[in-house]
């Protein structure tokens, strides 16, 4: 099995080749055709019209140029200036990462002449419009390419298309705040701790949606976007991004339309079945751990483990790199010897910071070596710590040497024994960083991570093909779509350091909507910190410890998810299943079991969505289109088609309301029969995880 899921993850990389296509070129239209659908164009006043196989229209331009406020709604908008939407977010403390360059003559302009038009070899089609060239293509079967170029000095292009009142727009990756981005305006752009407010999907940035009229859209292209999606105008949603817009269309119902798309940007691969149990892990506390005291928590971890007969199947232990070799090695061993998979850390950026991740001397080797992202002039680029007062450099995997020394640091993971670690990071890249290949933060911020994790996995996948007997796994943060995207070499993810509170955006309520916008995009290998982990949203580690209620309902959440993993508040300490009274011990015992029983579940649904592009964990709308804007569709998932989750996500609540699809429903598979297609209110008090089962089905 293990093998063959490896396999199914490197066929994911592999996207066959377009169809054919028939191009159509008449005095009024283009036309440009494959099997998914067509494309037409409009040549006397430019615009687009997407149709699916059936001939119904998906997506359409805009009818005519029109302003809302000062934002220029037109099918084409050629940009001369500088443009204020897509500059990077910055800290009032902080200089600014992208002064804005001196404005250009002109404004905004719709672009509506067709000059030139050029049939292309075998299947495609080039428009010269104005300064724009769009070119019009077949992309990955299922899909349509449609690219639009500037030239002659244009600094940005933009296009918008048109939207009706009930249009919903999900996806975007790890969007927090709601299952519909709809009346959204963001940038999708990772970032991180440099910034002041959680961005919309900061960590992990997909710039894909599904639409609920029937059509999948992607921006296949590492340049920050700008997204008003039905924002400041309830007809049209427009994008906006440097120089071009790369737009790849997939015609059809949203399994369709996902498959199509994520089989262009990667699949998560399945995991060894250990990586799916239960997973504790000891944080470093920055400026308060040491050597001594970090190995004495270890330790009295492992003993309390061995106490209670906790059956964990991994540890991690992030701090692993300070402890006496000889500590380490004792360590490994025992927990190997119990079954327990040990689980080590390593992070992009090197630091001379106090968090006790690093091993002595990196941070010098690295920059002495030239190893990391620098300024223009060739000097190291410093940036503040993550972990306040001390400096931090972004570790650049476009030069050679660079990437071959932090690929040997994850081989001497594996090679002292660990079977999993943490890839930790890889938001950090700031505007005006350079690289060794010539890229600046410009297009770099969104491509690293990507860079990262492909680094990651091809020393996993080395790693098992010389050792055919170990089962590595590792999981991230920051992410990327792309051709693949970062969701192709992903073996799991995490959302980011969610506090450990129940805040909408950043809290218990955020991980709902966060895993499931990003799964839709193929990276469905989600694991939540049970327990949050800090408050950073203004730049400051200022959370409260969690409490026993807090640790109980994220675990609870955890429950039908792929992963089961206890990492919380590096502040204020890690509090393990134990560390609250007895009866919070037995009840993450119960959830335990129960999450055993899910996994079955989870990884045969895991195989079929490998096949087919649909996730295990799905949202409501995609089983019952009709809930897309539920006030339930951002706090309930189902796992498959016949088993619907529906945990507490709020402060003190002991009952919830749920909303049941249509057909037959009982709690827990043996309560009573409830009818679906309403909203029903049912009791949840601590102990309790509402979940429910289709009448006269087993799926666990």
């Amino acid at each position: 099995m293990r093998r063959a899921a490896l396999a199914l993850g490197a066929a994911a990389l592999l996207v066959p080749a377009p169809a054919s296509a028939q191009v159509t070129i008449d005095p009024e239209r283009i036309t440009v055709r494959s099997a998914a659908g067509a494309v037409q164009i409009d040549r006397s006043r430019f615009s687009l019209r997407v149709v699916d196989a059936g001939g119904r229209t998906v997506l359409r331009s805009v009818p005519r140029a029109r302003r809302a406020g000062k934002t220029l709604y037109a099918p084409l908008v050629a940009v001369r200036r500088h443009e204020p939407e897509l500059r990077e977010p910055f800290l009032p403390a902080q200089p600014d990462p992208n002064p804005p360059s001196p404005p250009r003559a002109g404004r905004d302009a719709p672009t509506r002449v067709t000059k030139r038009v050029e049939q292309l070899p075998g299947d495609g089609v080039r428009i010269q419009v104005g300064a724009v060239v769009v070119t019009v293509r077949p992309d990955a079967p299922g899909t349509f390419s449609i690219e639009m170029r500037g030239v002659d000095g244009i600094t940005a292009i933009a296009a918008a298309f048109r939207s009706d009142r009930r249009e919903a727009f999900h996806g975007f990756g790890g969007f927090r705040e709601s299952t519909n981005a709809r009346r959204r305006k963001f940038q999708t752009a990772v970032s991180g701790y440099n910034y002041p407010d959680p961005e919309p999907a900061y960590y992990y940035v997909q710039p894909q949606f599904i639409s609920s009229k029937g059509y999948g859209l992607l921006l296949d292209q590492d340049e920050r976007a700008s997204w008003r999606m039905a924002s400041d105008r309830r007809d049209a949603w427009r994008v906006t991004a440097p120089g071009r817009l790369k737009l790849v269309v997939a015609p059809g119902e949203p399994r369709v339309a996902m498959g199509a798309l994520n089989a262009i940007t990667g699949r998560h691969a399945l995991p060894p079945d250990w990586s799916t149990g239960q997973i504790l892990w000891r944080a470093t506390r920055p400026q308060q751990t040491t050597p001594e005291n970090y190995e004495a928590a270890i330790r009295a971890d492992l003993d309390r483990i061995d106490a209670e007969q906790l059956g964990i199947t991994g540890y991690a232990f992030e701090g692993w790199a300070i402890l006496r070799r000889e500590a380490l090695t004792e360590i490994v061993e025992r927990l190997r010897s119990r079954g327990i998979r040990p689980i080590l850390y390593i992070r992009s950026f090197v630091s001379d910071d106090t968090a006790g991740t690093d091993p002595p001397g990196v941070f010098d080797e690295a920059v002495s070596r030239g190893y990391v992202a620098r300024h223009a002039d060739g000097s190291p680029y410093f940036y503040g710590s993550t972990f306040l007062g001390a400096r931090s450099a972004v570790v650049d995997f476009t030069n050679p040497e660079a990437l071959a020394w932090w690929k040997g640091r994850v081989r001497e993971m594996l090679e002292l024994g660990a079977e999993g670690f943490m890839s930790d990071f890889g938001e950090d890249v700031l505007g005006d960083m350079v690289f060794a290949d010539g890229s600046t933060g410009a297009t770099m911020r969104n491509r690293y991570p990507v860079l990262q994790q492909r680094a990651a996995r091809e020393v996993v996948d080395a790693f098992r093909a010389e050792y055919p007997d170990r089962e590595p796994w590792f999981f991230s943060r920051a992410g990327y779509t792309g051709r693949p995207g970062s969701a192709a070499f992903e073996m799991g993810v995490f959302p980011g350091d969610e506090t450990n509170d129940y805040d909408d955006d950043t809290g218990l309520p955020s991980i709902v909507p966060d895993m499931l916008n990003r799964a839709i995009g193929g990276a469905w290998g989600f694991t939540t910190d049970i327990g949050g982990y800090a408050d950073y949203r203004r730049g400051v580690l200022s959370g409260p410890a969690t409490d026993k209620e807090l640790f109980v309902r994220w675990a609870q959440a955890a429950v039908f998810t792929a992963f089961f993993r206890v990492h919380n508040s590096a502040l204020n300490g890690t509090r393990m299943p134990w560390d609250f009274d007895a009866e919070t011990l037995a009840l993450w015992r119960s959830l335990s079991a129960l999450h055993d029983r899910a996994r079955p579940l989870i990884r045969r649904l895991w195989e079929e969505g490998l096949a087919s592009g649909v996730p295990p964990m799905r949202p409501l709308w995609l089983v019952e289109p009709s809930l897309a804007s539920s006030a339930r569709a951002d706090d309930e998932w189902l796992l498959g088609e016949d088993v619907l989750v529906a945990p507490v996500v709020r402060k003190g609540a002991a009952s919830r309301k749920v909303a049941l699809p249509r057909g037959c429903w009982q709690r827990e598979g043996t309560g009573d029969r409830l009818r679906g297609g309403r909203t029903v209110s049912v009791d949840a008090p601590l102990a309790s995880l509402p979940w429910f089962v289709r009448c006269d089905t087993r799926p666990l």
